[in-house]
């Protein structure tokens, strides 16, 4: 017998016959349910059936993979610079089956991620994303940033959950950033050995001041950037492989000794050097002989030397060099500095006929003799820039650049860019950024009809104002050089995207709708059918 049954005890027939009843009733009731689920299922079906056909009639259906790939790109922006935008692969997987397909399919869009470490103990949430992108990257160059927080407890185990999530992939790893790493942590690099492109940014002091920092087991390491990382002054490298060395704020000892230990060095970048350091021994002695870099291309340099060190740039040779980067810090010193004085006229006088490019940042004032002495060491010189330089500067620069010879002929016939971009004006008054603007302005204008007297394009004068020009002069000469056909241009982000001309079209657009008289609209119908004579019109 069920004791579960209600009905199992029934004996009479009125009650047999109740249970007939609802029998047949839960049975219809079950039907029904069936029904709904089926319903149910079938208006899913429906909706699923008219997305599909709403997507492959949509626009973006008729694109090819190779253009959804390159805005998909656009669209998730720099993991690196931006970590926020790393899940914006993941949303975009999300909108239909092509898009996630052509977005599996294409590795470089998957090549570039930042982790951060965050103080709370656990699990890293980054770390399952991090494993998405290192599977769906394949064979591609993976670029990957560790970001540590400024202040980060000792080991934990979170290096160990790292190292699991990059244990089948670590050979990807092509380039690395790491950010405030402890020091604790700085054995762990060793994992990365294969990666090509090295880049380490304030490393937490040892306990023992004399901890030397070892990379010669990276037989890939081509391009190496420190910074902030007083600790490394004794490190070790595989000095024949650097090829792109670059230092940020570091002693300048260190670095003038980085650079005579790499040999094969095309590149080398020096940015906010400091005085020399007191404890120098376990770096090699620098020799009292010309120093002369065979193969280095490309010099940036941003350090005021002092007296003790003046005497490098005496030795200095780049025989060939193609292009030099110049930090300035006379912009907040008037007059200039000696030492910056010094190391420049050094520099000059030894410049190699290769050299073809010039980059000048946040010059205030030099004197004219050592402007033009700069100049006239670079006969071949074909690019130009000037990023923040004082106004004056850049009025004085222009003509000397634009000089002939006795018969007429460009001192620099190989010029063919000029870049000016924010200039600044040492007075906060703005009249006399007005001013200065003006006679820029009038600079500009003798400079492109000069080396562009047939208007062939040949030369370019680029002005970068991001905040807009404010004298009538330079709109002037803007409209008359773009008129002309001269290539000249004003931009309005530092991108070059958007040009002056968008804001000319904008004020003229806004100012023709203010000119736009207000008519009432009945009024006017009267008027013109008393105008034409055909119709009487009571009022």
């Amino acid at each position: 017998m069920n004791n579960n049954d209600p009905f199992a005890t029934a004996s009479s027939p009125d009650d047999a016959a109740l249970k007939v009843v609802l029998m047949r009733y839960w049975e219809e009731q079950k039907q029904m349910e069936e029904r709904s689920e089926d319903i149910l299922r079938f208006r899913k079906k429906r909706a699923a059936r008219l997305r599909r056909q709403n997507n492959a009639v949509a626009s973006t259906r008729a694109l090819p993979p190779e253009v959804l790939s390159l805005i998909f790109s656009y669209a998730r922006g720099d993991p690196i610079s931006n970590p926020t935008c790393q899940q914006d692969l993941v949303r975009l997987g999300h909108i239909c089956s092509k898009w996630r397909n052509i977005l599996l399919l294409v590795p470089r869009l998957w090549s570039r991620f930042t982790l951060t470490i965050k103080l709370q103990s656990g699990k890293q949430h980054g770390l399952q994303l991090l494993e998405l992108y290192l599977n769906n990257t394949r064979d591609s160059p993976f670029s990957l940033c560790i970001s540590f927080p400024r202040v980060y407890p000792a080991y934990n185990g979170l290096a160990g959950q790292i190292f699991q999530a990059l244990q089948r992939h670590v050979s990807k790893v092509h380039t690395l950033k790491i950010e405030c790493v402890p020091w604790a942590w700085v054995p762990w690099l060793s994992w990365f050995s294969s990666v090509g492109a090295l880049e380490i940014s304030n490393v937490v002091m040892p306990p023992a001041p004399d901890v030397s920092l070892s990379f010669i087991r990276f037989t890939r390491l081509y391009r190496l950037e420190l910074s902030g990382s007083p600790c490394l002054r004794g490190v070790q490298l595989p000095w024949t492989q650097i090829t792109s060395l670059t230092l940020k704020s570091m002693p300048i000892d260190l670095c003038m000794s980085l650079l005579l230990q790499c040999p094969n060095l095309t590149e080398f970048h020096t940015l906010s050097s400091r005085r020399r350091i007191e404890n120098f021994a376990l770096m090699p002695q620098i020799p009292d002989h010309t120093i002369q870099v065979e193969q280095l291309e490309h010099l940036s340099w941003s350090y005021e030397p002092d007296s003790t060190c003046s005497s490098y740039y005496d030795r200095l040779q780049f025989p060939s060099l193609h292009s030099l980067c110049w930090y300035s810090p006379s912009y907040r010193r008037a007059p200039s500095a000696t030492g910056e004085l010094y190391a420049l006229r050094s520099l000059a006088t030894r410049f190699p006929p290769t050299i073809s490019q010039i980059r000048l940042f946040c010059v205030g004032s030099w004197p004219n003799d050592l402007t033009e002495l700069l100049f006239d060491n670079s006969k071949n010189l074909q690019i130009i820039h000037f990023f923040k330089c004082s106004y004056s500067f850049v009025i004085d620069a222009l003509p000397l650049l634009n000089r002939t010879d006795a018969q007429g002929r460009h001192i620099f016939p190989k010029l063919v860019e000029i870049l000016i971009q924010d200039p600044e004006a040492r007075s906060p008054n703005s009249s006399s950024r007005v001013l200065l603007e003006a006679e820029l302005a009038s600079r500009v204008t003798q400079m492109v009809r000069a080396r562009d007297p047939n208007k062939t394009k040949d030369f370019s004068l680029q002005l970068v104002q991001t905040s807009g020009l404010t004298s009538k002069e330079m709109r002037e000469a803007y409209i008359s050089l773009k008129r002309d056909g001269h290539a000249f241009n004003v931009w309005v982000d530092t991108a070059r995207v958007n040009s002056f001309q968008c804001v000319l079209d904008r004020e003229r657009r806004v100012k023709a709708k203010e000119e736009i008289p207000f008519v009432d609209s009945e009024s006017q119908l009267v008027q013109d059918l008393e105008d034409s004579g055909s119709w009487i019109v009571q009022r």
